[in-house]
């Protein structure tokens, strides 16, 4: 089901031309990619280091589950969701950013309710909140630039 509303939300950029990009446009593309990537990653997770440390304290010593997930999981999945959000207002898709959200959210609908741990549960939502405020502003930034840079 979600494969098909994918398709439907692409399918219209898939049969248009590609325009021709001058080398600023090149460069606002890259920057912006950059910008939400690398040192996106870095300053929300600078922005959730104190939640962190709470996390820490309260979550993990009380717990009988181990805390656990994929190495570096949540930084990669980080990245792909401030991209995509990137694309979606890039090509003016502004329907695909609440297409992610709502699908980051029923992704994580179990686990913040199966969570033991209210401060789990504030944090997951503090970051997701934090990452995609951050997209969507360097985004409209990009889209900004490039609309006044375009001849």
């Amino acid at each position: 089901m979600i494969h098909l509303t994918l398709l439907t939300l692409l399918l219209p950029m898939a049969t248009m031309p590609a325009p021709a990009l001058s080398a600023l446009q090149v460069v606002i593309v890259l920057a912006g990619a950059l910008l939400l990537t690398l040192l996106g990653g870095w300053l929300i997770g600078w922005f959730l280091q104190p939640f962190q440390a709470q996390l820490n304290k309260k979550f993990r010593p009380n717990s009988l589950r181990p805390v656990s997930g994929l190495k570096e999981g949540g930084r990669y999945i980080g990245y792909l969701e401030r991209l995509l959000i990137f694309v979606f207002i890039l090509s003016g898709q502004f329907a695909g950013v609440g297409f992610l959200i709502t699908a980051k959210s029923i992704l994580r609908f179990g686990e913040l309710k199966d969570s033991e741990n209210r401060k789990q549960a504030e944090y997951i939502i503090i970051g997701t909140f934090a990452s995609f405020l951050y997209a969507i502003l360097i985004s409209l930034l990009a889209r900004w630039l490039l609309a006044s840079f375009t001849s």
